[in-house]
This record gives C-alpha cells, structure tokens and sequence, in this order.
C-alpha cells in the first residue's frame, strides 16, 4: 500500500470513530447501556475515544554505498629472495654453486622446473621460487 492510501485509511476511520461518538453521545443512558452489553462487554461508550494515526514511519535510510577496495600499491621488493636484480642473482647463483660443490649442477634442475634454460631468463616474479629452489638443495 502507497503512503497515500493508509493516510486515507486512517482518515476514515477516525472520521467513523467521531460519527459513533455523537450517535452514543445522543442515546439515553439505558441505550448507552444496552449498545455497550452488545457491543463490547469489557468497553464502556464513555471510554471509546478515537485515536490518532500513528505518524508513518521515517523512511529506512540509503545503504551506504558498497566499499572499493584498492589495489595495493607496488612494493619494490617482489621476493624474499636476497637478490633483486639480475647482476645479484647471478652472484647470489654463482656463489651457491660453489658452496653446493658436486651438487651445483643440480640448479639446472630448478632453472628447468621455472622454463628457464638459463639466468638471464630468470624473471623478477620468478625470484622467490628459484631462490627456494636453490635453498632446498641439500
């Protein structure tokens, strides 16, 4: 229903209200009397008064809008890994090969696990996951 419509609703009832308020007001006491034992036992004509419409009820308020989320700003630092340029990660390489001794050859193996043929393929996104390749060597 339109506000409009239970606006006028209301009207109409209180409108109704008063016209049963003058017709109990002109009756004699005892027709008073017989119209509130037929009507309403527990309801005496003197305590019918009509109420006030309830006011509408204030509109709900606007949902706020939905949040935005931004991406997050760029950090210079891609991995955890200790180089962040190709001329480190080839010192970084070159040294852990010598330390790994016979096993450095086995960083080949994690180059070809990231497509990579060599270090200068190596891409900046791709340092983390050599580095820990490199590291898991045993």
């Amino acid at each position: 229903m339109t506000e409009e419509t239970i606006q006028l609703i209301a009207k109409a009832i209180i409108a109704n209200t008063e016209a049963l308020k003058q017709l109990i007001a002109s009756l004699s006491q005892e027709d008073k009397q017989a119209v509130a034992e037929k009507v309403a036992p527990a309801v005496k004509p003197s305590e019918i008064s009509p109420q006030a419409p309830a006011p509408a009820p204030a509109p709900a308020p606007m949902m706020p809008p939905p949040p935005t989320f931004d991406a997050p700003a760029p950090t210079s630092e891609l991995s955890p890994a200790p180089f962040k340029d190709s001329k480190a990660l080839v010192d970084y390489v070159l040294a852990k090969y010598k330390a790994l001794g016979q096993k450095g050859p086995v960083i080949q193996s994690v180059l070809d696990g990231l497509g990579c043929k060599n270090l200068n393929d190596v891409r900046p996104d791709q340092y983390a996951a050599l580095y820990a390749g490199i590291e898991a060597i045993k």
